[in-house]
């Protein structure tokens, strides 16, 4: 890759440009995107849109073409994720708070098992 095409897709593409091409195709391929905004991002730059483009990577079927921007949709999946994370890190915590209270409970019973022995 030349210099000014470097320079081009670092400024309209901001994918890591020294990222290996599999690796952005499977970012496109896997949220359903290209490029930063939408396609228009290659389009703009006078480069060619990369096959990930396309649904199912058919890049002779113009009206394939992914329209999505990943910025937009990697920032939904990010959305979601991280409220999966907070509900599960909620659910741990009560986890915890129930295990401790039946830990005690447990204890407690140990111990009068304990002191009612000296009766009997």
């Amino acid at each position: 890759m030349n210099k000014s095409t470097t320079n081009k897709l670092q400024q309209n593409v901001p994918i890591n440009i020294n990222a290996n091409i599999i690796d952005r195709s499977s970012v496109f391929q896997g949220y359903n995107c290209c490029g930063k905004n939408g396609p228009n991002d290659y389009i703009q730059s006078g480069l060619p849109l990369p096959p990930a483009c396309y649904i199912g990577g058919n890049s002779t079927t113009p009206t394939l073409l992914y329209s999505t921007g990943c910025i937009q949709v990697v920032s939904e999946a990010y959305a979601n994720s991280s409220e999966i994370e907070t509900i599960s890190d909620w659910i741990l915590v009560g986890l915890v708070g129930i295990t401790i209270i039946f830990s005690g409970m447990l204890a407690i019973s140990f111990k009068n098992n304990k002191r009612r022995q000296l009766y009997r």
